[in-house]
């Protein structure tokens, strides 16, 4: 787990969270899938339901702010350049 500062506060994240921020910091501006995501935080065996990414990534926008990561119809998800 790690703390972050972010638009309303301080925030501790969970490790997948910390895995899927590092994951959108280095590929910012480019879309990363959703077996990108799996891959990265759970690994690649998992099944992991598109649900569980949702639920990180909702939460993720709540700190960064909700229009810092979009949504990617049917690709995945892109965090915008700053």
């Amino acid at each position: 787990k790690g703390l972050i500062i972010g638009t309303e506060g301080e925030f501790i994240l969970a490790r997948k969270e910390i895995k899927i921020l590092k994951l959108l910091l280095s590929c910012q501006g480019t879309i990363v899938t959703h077996e990108q995501i799996v891959e990265t935080a759970w690994g690649y065996d998992d099944e992991v339901s598109e649900e569980s990414v949702r639920t990180h990534i909702k939460k993720l926008r709540k700190i960064l702010g909700k229009e810092m990561i979009q949504n990617i119809r049917g690709q995945g998800y892109i965090l915008v350049k700053s």
